[in-house]
């Protein structure tokens, strides 16, 4: 069983090996690659999970808002290096998420605001694009399953979906391993566990790698 403290480990370290993969070894190390499909659909489910026990919803949004426009700007310094225009990071996707999350339960509006919401990741050219809606909003509903093994069988086909819809719109040799993520997801305990960091470093990890590999890049 997974708590969520392990699982924002998890999917740190997945996302970390990831990027090192992607911008520093430019894809040299597939394994890299692969592994790192671990880390998207857990931080759609943290996200989820952060809305239900957040203490102001108006304030979760601002924070990942905020936390998506300082990430960018490391971002810009990768692409520069990289000489390739990079997409704006999922932050801005799961900030949009959020909002579409607050309206969940409004009925047509709700349903209306996360249609929106999923259309603008999606002009906004946000990566992972509608999946950084759809998946924290999927995963919200799934949680309030009370049946357990029902909340599991669901919770894996959310993983599906996300497989089969990357897939779809944007097939690539490492997309089939976001499977890799389904057991993480499937054994989530929903409870917060003993090894949780500081919600402080939780939200620097982020921009801080990436300003860790932008000046790995300009120093070599």
């Amino acid at each position: 069983m997974f708590s969520s403290a392990l699982l924002h480990w998890i999917a740190a370290g997945t996302m970390l090996l990831d990027h090192v993969g992607a911008f520093i070894f430019h894809d040299e190390f597939q394994i890299l690659r692969i592994v790192g499909r671990i880390a998207f659909p857990l931080y759609a489910l943290m996200i989820a999970e952060g809305f239900r026990h957040t203490r102001s919803q108006s304030k979760y949004f601002t924070r990942v808002l905020i936390l998506a426009l300082v990430s960018q700007i490391p971002i810009l310094l990768i692409s520069i290096q990289i000489e390739s225009r990079l997409p704006l990071n999922i932050l801005f996707g799961f900030a949009l998420a959020i909002l579409a999350l607050r309206f969940i339960h409004s009925g047509w509006r709700g349903a209306l605001i996360a249609a929106t919401a999923t259309v603008a990741v999606v002009l906004l050219g946000i990566d992972y694009g509608a999946l950084t809606v759809l998946l924290p909003l999927f995963f919200y509903l799934a949680q309030s399953i009370k049946k357990r093994p029902l909340r599991i069988l669901v919770n894996a086909s959310i993983v599906l979906f996300a497989l089969v819809f990357q897939i779809i719109v944007s097939p690539w040799f490492a997309t089939p391993y976001i499977i890799l993520a389904m057991p993480f997801v499937c054994l989530y305990n929903g409870k917060k566990g003993s090894l949780a960091a500081p919600r402080w470093i939780r939200y620097a990890f982020y921009p801080t790698h990436l300003l860790a590999i932008a000046l790995v890049l300009w120093l070599n």
